[in-house]
């Protein structure tokens, strides 16, 4: 698996937990760890960082893309990088800042890969964006941490459905199953009190929903 680490990119193996370093970029080192990620139509690794401590500086942190053993920043100023994912033709990436409340899109491949002409796809009044994916639809879909829910956007933008999750941390989409036509949703219990634990039990939990709709092309990365 290629991954996202907090101090870098690597290759993961799961069945013997060994790690093979690609990129660990300096600034990381720095208040900073990266957070989600996702792999793009062309076989690139982009992910984005966020601020982790006081040290941290906003103006380092932002989203990444690993090719050929190279991370390059390519777009900074996000304070909680999340929601990575691909229109289904490939031709559009999504990503998120949690901090902000914010959905952000642009064109893919961006010109030059500067992401200069990225636009607010949707801005929630409450609740956090977290991790997401589209289906073949061309749907967003989006885990609301703090809220409870996932959102469903329609390509314009437009909230087109929010199922109720019995979590209040969901953290992250993906599309699964035989068919591509489950939902799998995970969740968070960290920093949660006891009151809302009470509330909401079943935090840190996975939860799988069927659907009426399959999800869009995943990727490979490209060594």
């Amino acid at each position: 698996l290629v991954c996202a680490f907090a101090s870098g990119f690597a290759l993961f193996q799961p069945a013997t937990g060994e790690v093979d370093w690609i990129s660990r970029p300096t600034e990381l080192l720095n208040g900073l760890r990266l957070n989600d990620g996702g792999v793009a139509p062309d076989g690139t690794f982009w992910a984005g960082s966020m601020v982790e401590t006081e040290a941290g500086d906003e103006k380092l942190s932002g989203f990444y893309r690993l090719s050929d053993g190279v991370a390059s920043l390519i777009f900074n100023g996000l304070r909680i990088s999340n929601g990575v994912a691909w229109s289904p033709l490939g031709d559009e990436v999504y990503f998120a800042d949690s901090a902000k409340q914010v959905i952000y899109r642009s064109a893919y491949p961006p010109s030059s890969f500067e992401l200069s002409e990225q636009e607010v796809f949707a801005k929630l009044a409450t609740g956090a964006p977290d991790g997401a994916a589209t289906d073949r639809a061309g749907r967003y879909w989006s885990a609301i941490w703090g809220e409870a829910a996932l959102n469903c956007y329609l390509p314009d933008g437009e909230l087109l459905q929010t199922i109720e999750v019995p979590a209040k941390q969901p953290t992250c989409v993906a599309f699964g199953g035989s068919d591509e036509n489950l939902i799998f949703v995970t969740s968070a219990r960290e920093g949660l009190s006891e009151a809302e634990l009470y509330e909401f039990p079943k935090s840190g939990s996975l939860f799988v929903y069927k659907s009426n709709t399959c999800g869009s092309r995943a990727y490979r990365y490209m060594l």
